[in-house]
């Protein structure tokens, strides 16, 4: 056998530590994956699968390209003929042989039904390449259909009965049972002879009738089981811990305890060696509390909550049964039957989410919750734990509530516009305030049944989360006095990221803006933005683009716009934004002009952004114009936390398969010593806004002595704490950016 067998299965004698659940947990995860995958003949997907794949490949490849050599020279075995047929390149052959056997590597399997999926494999892939270079048009619409289909069976199907109908029968070349068959016969012997994986054996079936097998050795048998028992306790799956986690105190201590084998440390995505290196000597005592402050914070489930998430999921899953109206077999019911299944299908996906976040909220009822954090390469702190944890998901955040609960008496105010925080109600605090005193009554009636009066609460921004404190919301209407409340104030800052750019450009216009001013009015930017652009779009007097005013061009679509503009969005991730939310629309107003349509509208943005403020265009190419061909780009942060802004090339040959659309995987190289000049200048402003945000959040984490939870440019606390929060907030703004302390910032954070 080619390749050196895995050391014995790791044995974890510790004590009862953090970590440990999430190793069980994963350890079960992954055994089930694996036997599932093998039941499905899908091996080729399992972990064990991937590594034979990529350890072998090129023995075998190498190996198949000196026996077509032979084959050339008249010195190849008896099958040779037949193989000589399949004119695909190489390593194409290669990859679709070695996946076939790696489906059932670890299982029996007859020697001529595996050459014969092979052959007939083969025979596909050389088809359907001809047909796609012969008729490049028909095959390109085709695509779409073929993509939207789950195994390879469906779309073989597809393809030829399209390709029947439209092109006749004469497209495709036909082998033979036989010459399939030996084609795949010569690959395996190939294939056994390179690898060392597997042997043939004849066994009995009858009295007159012997079969040969294709067997797994030993050897191989032994490999596979040591790695996955080695394998699966190496891939965690991450779970909140009931005692609070150990405090960071270096880029390899802190969060979970986990073996020395698991790569576990401080910075999200790179091996312990690489985090040592760079972090080691650096000073992130500040970055280290700001994280402990997190972990530290105790969460419990929100029973109210739990038996009512299911109801969330309703509003997703209104599937109409439009095709029962129409009689079995017409276009109409195939029509609506297509469009019943392909809804049906959106929307699994989230069903299996809200099983999941049900099932891990139930194991951890009636118990205290803590959530190690980690940070990615610019200094943004994660929950780590994963779907459950605060900064999940709606279902999620709605699941969660602090354990502490504390009183509201005298910061009631808070209460209330947390609440609308949560529905979505924007204004100023008082008409916050104002709207959930004025909607007491069906408020009270969501919490005394939330099933009757959905249709109150499933629309608005986060359904679950207002849900959760609809309940407490009762509860305090009905016990003023003694009422605690477990529930988060959430207020975030005013487009953070154009703040950063207010801050660091001290564009008095863009602070405006972003509310770090003295003003006494909240101020929308993307609303302000969005007036522009109608007046513009009036102005110009063309009707075409008047017609995005009829579609309902919204505040939604400005701000992602706005968002993806300033974190170093190309022209054609904007035109995408825009091409996104078009499709959501009913009626395709512009047919094939959509694109001349959305790059005029796209021009009346720029325009109407650099008339409210240059200062978001200036930032960035002033950000570009730092980054160096030949050198990455290093920064630390304000809270000592070191960026790079590096990005490497990568080698690698598009080489896929025709139907399944797979890469050829040893043609991926992995990531070379050349910088992408083209990805470093599109990412820095996004870096570097990143890093700054993140440096005022280790900064006020720091300060804060309260439980609190955060969502990078988003905070939540206790009502009793938020005039806290927000004057810590303002502390830290005003020192770390030297603005001057008089500006209120009444709506900075809201």
């Amino acid at each position: 056998m080619c390749i050196a067998l895995v050391g014995e299965a790791l044995v974890l004698s510790l004590p009862l530590v953090s970590g440990l659940s999430s190793i069980s947990k994963g350890k079960t995860k992954f055994k089930k994956r694996v036997e599932v995958l093998s039941q499905k003949q899908k091996e080729s997907q399992t972990n064990h699968g991937s590594f034979l794949f990529k350890k072998l490949i090129f023995n075998f490849n190498k190996a198949l390209e000196t026996y077509l050599t032979d084959i050339k020279k008249g010195k190849a075995g008896r099958y040779h003929n037949a193989l000589s047929k399949i004119t695909l390149k190489t390593e194409l052959i290669s990859h679709i042989t070695f996946k076939c056997y790696l489906n059932g590597v670890s299982q029996e399997c007859k020697r001529t039904n595996l050459g014969f999926t092979i052959g007939q494999k083969l025979q596909d892939e050389l088809n359907f390449s001809d047909l796609k270079k012969n008729n490049k048009l028909w095959f390109k619409s085709l695509e779409s259909k073929v993509a939207r289909r789950a195994s390879y069976e469906f779309k073989r199907s597809l393809i030829i009965r399209a390709a029947n109908q439209d092109l006749g029968d004469t497209w495709k070349l036909d082998l033979g049972v036989t010459h399939r068959t030996q084609i795949g016969l010569v690959l395996l012997e190939i294939l056994r002879q390179s690898t060392g994986l597997f042997r043939y054996e004849n066994k009995k079936l009858g009295r007159n009738k012997t079969v040969s097998f294709i067997i797994p050795t030993e050897e191989t048998l032994k490999w596979i089981d040591s790695f996955n028992s080695r394998a699966s306790t190496l891939f965690p799956y991450y779970l909140p811990c009931k005692e609070t986690p150990k405090d960071w105190t270096s880029v390899t201590s802190g969060g979970y305890e986990f073996p020395e084998n698991i790569n576990w440390h401080f910075i999200k995505k790179k091996n312990r060696q690489t985090i040592e290196d760079t972090y080691a000597s650096k000073d992130l005592s500040l970055v280290f509390a700001a994280a402990n402050r997190l972990q530290q914070t105790p969460f419990r489930v929100s029973l109210g909550s739990l038996s009512n998430v299911h109801l969330v999921g309703s509003k997703n899953n209104n599937i109409s049964d439009n095709h029962l109206r129409y009689p079995n077999g017409t276009k109409e019911w195939k029509r609506c039957q297509a469009l019943f299944h392909s809804r049906r299908r959106r929307w699994i996906p989230q069903l299996i989410l809200e099983k999941t976040l049900r099932e891990l909220a139930k194991e951890h009822v009636s118990t205290d919750l803590h959530f190690p954090v980690q940070a990615d390469f610019r200094g943004r702190l994660y929950y780590v734990p994963k779907l459950l944890n605060p900064q999940g998901p709606d279902q999620a955040k709605g699941l969660l509530e602090f354990a502490e609960g504390r009183s509201v008496r005298g910061n009631e105010h808070w209460f209330l516009i947390g609440g609308a925080n949560r529905y979505g109600i924007k204004g100023t605090f008082d008409e916050r305030q104002e709207w959930a005193l004025k909607h007491e009554k069906w408020i009270k009636a969501v919490a005394t049944d939330p099933e009757q009066h959905k249709s109150f609460w499933l629309d608005c921004d986060s359904p679950t989360e207002f849900l959760q404190w609809c309940f407490e919301f009762n509860n305090w209407i009905n016990n003023r006095i003694s009422f605690h409340s477990h529930l988060p104030v959430k207020l975030d800052h005013t487009a953070s990221g154009m703040q950063i750019i207010g801050l660091l450009t001290g564009d008095k216009e863009l602070q405006r803006l972003t509310n770090l001013s003295n003003s006494d009015e909240p101020v929308d930017l993307y609303a302000e933005l969005l007036q522009s652009m109608h007046a513009k779009i009036i102005q110009s007097g063309r009707p075409e683009s008047v017609a995005w005013l009829s579609m309902g061009l919204d505040r939604s679509l400005v701000k992602s716009l706005t968002v993806m503009y300033m974190y170093g969005g190309t022209p054609h991730g904007l035109k995408q934004t825009v091409v996104d939310w078009y499709k959501s629309l009913d009626k395709d107003h512009f047919g094939k002009t959509i694109y001349f349509e959305i790059d005029k509208l796209l021009n009346i943005y720029h325009e109407s952004l650099d008339e409210l403020t240059e200062a978001p265009r200036k930032f960035m190419l002033s950000c570009q114009q730092k980054v160096n061909r030949n050198e990455s780009l290093s920064w630390n942060s304000l809270s000592g936390f070191p960026v790079t802004n590096e990005y490497k090339k990568t080698k690698s040959t598009r080489l896929r398969t025709s139907v399944n659309k797979e890469i050829i995987s040893f043609h991926i190289k992995t990531p070379t010593d050349v910088l992408s000049y083209r990805k470093a200048k599109n990412a820095v402003a996004a870096n570097i806004i990143h890093s700054y945000d993140a440096a005022l959040l280790h900064k006020v984490l720091s300060i804060c002595d309260y439980p609190i939870i955060s969502l990078h440019d988003c905070y939540g606390v206790h009502p009793d704490n938020v005039d806290k929060l927000l004057k810590t907030c303002k502390d830290a703004i005003c020192s770390m950016f030297r603005v001057d302390k008089s500006n209120r910032m009444c709506y900075a954070l809201s």
